[in-house]
């Protein structure tokens, strides 16, 4: 989700949790942001650490890059810009935080205007610590890293693809927290459509608990490997939107945010498109079974107070994005929602 400068849209985060006795929340005033000249910010919740991870491109390194907040009302700006000299842009391709407090950052660097012909790029992974110094810089070239995604040891895993024509390449990469390679897995070639597996719909990647998880948009399909890179399961959820529809009267399908529960179910935000174009939209949080099957599936009301979902906590609490009144980003400690 991107937060639109135009819209000034300012977002709040609901969690549910155990509620408090008396109210709790932080808040993140995001109406100067929305009006500075790095536009609008991506999204993404961070469960282990309870963190919420804003990103965006900036081309001025006076503006922060990436935003963290967490659940003790600390705001964490990255500059990652100003440490890098002679270069004219930074795009981030993602953002996750780390054990003690790290974030993770996969990035692209270019060295010359952004729209004035091929210039020199460079692939990085970052670390930044918690006070917002750059610890690590690796630079990761041929590949380039869409998504990334943390362990407990701070191992990194990454996806992506590469500059390679042969498409004999590893779609995974996991890296040490000293960014040695540990392991190449899930090779390109698995797939027939090599050119769109990453870059095909919104791929998601996350872990919980000792599993890594990766939902591959472009076919459908959900992979489950080890923290050491087995393969341990690969499921088509294809089956399960057509079922979707089918119960919705809808023409066609697309899943967003994607998390799993401690059952080894996934739990997701469906947007259900309609058969006539002139008819509203479904939004609803689905539920999916370890081998793919429908499980659950929860429609949002209309008028519902409910904003986007971005996953669930490690106590499998849902986590959701909310408009506010008061012109600021704030999370709600004692709102509760049901899973379908």
């Amino acid at each position: 989700m991107q937060f639109s400068r135009a819209m000034a849209l300012v977002i709040g985060l609901l969690i549910f949790q155990v509620p408090s006795v008396r109210s709790q929340r932080i808040e993140f005033d995001t109406r100067a942001q929305s009006e500075d000249k790095g536009g609008g910010y991506w999204a993404g919740w961070e469960p282990v650490q309870g963190r919420l991870v804003f990103r965006r491109d900036v081309a001025d390194p006076s503006l922060p890059a990436v935003k963290v907040l967490d659940v003790s009302g600390k705001t964490l700006a990255l500059y990652p810009l100003r440490d890098f000299p002679g270069a004219s842009y930074i795009d981030i391709w993602d953002a996750k935080g780390a054990p003690s407090g790290d974030v993770i950052i996969s990035a692209i660097l270019g060295y010359g205007p952004r729209k004035k012909g091929p210039v020199p790029l460079k692939s990085l992974l970052l670390t930044y610590d918690s006070t917002g110094t750059l610890r690590k810089v690796w630079e990761v070239d041929p590949y380039h890293h869409h998504l990334v995604a943390v362990d407990s040891q701070g191992n990194v895993f990454a996806f992506g693809d590469a500059r390679d024509s042969s498409h004999d390449y590893p779609l995974l990469i996991k890296y040490s927290s000293q960014g040695d390679v540990v392991k190449k897995f899930l090779p390109a070639n698995l797939f027939s459509s090599k050119d769109s597996v990453v870059r095909g719909g919104e791929p998601r990647m996350f872990i919980k608990g000792d599993k890594l998880f990766l939902y591959v948009a472009a076919t459908q399909e959900l992979f489950t490997f080890s923290l050491d890179g087995v393969l341990l399961s690969r499921t088509w959820l294809g089956a399960a939107y057509q079922r979707i529809v089918e119960l919705n009267g809808g023409g066609s399908i697309r899943a967003f945010e994607f998390s799993a529960d401690l059952y080894g179910n996934i739990v997701a935000e469906v947007r259900i498109y309609p058969k006539d174009n002139g008819q509203p939209q479904t939004l609803a949080l689905a539920k999916f079974a370890p081998d793919g099957s429908l499980k659950g599936l929860q429609a949002r009301p209309a008028g519902s107070s409910r904003g986007e979902f971005l996953g669930l906590t490690t106590a499998d609490q849902p986590v959701y994005l909310q408009q506010s009144e008061r012109g600021s980003l704030f999370v709600d400690l004692d709102k509760h929602y049901e899973l379908p």
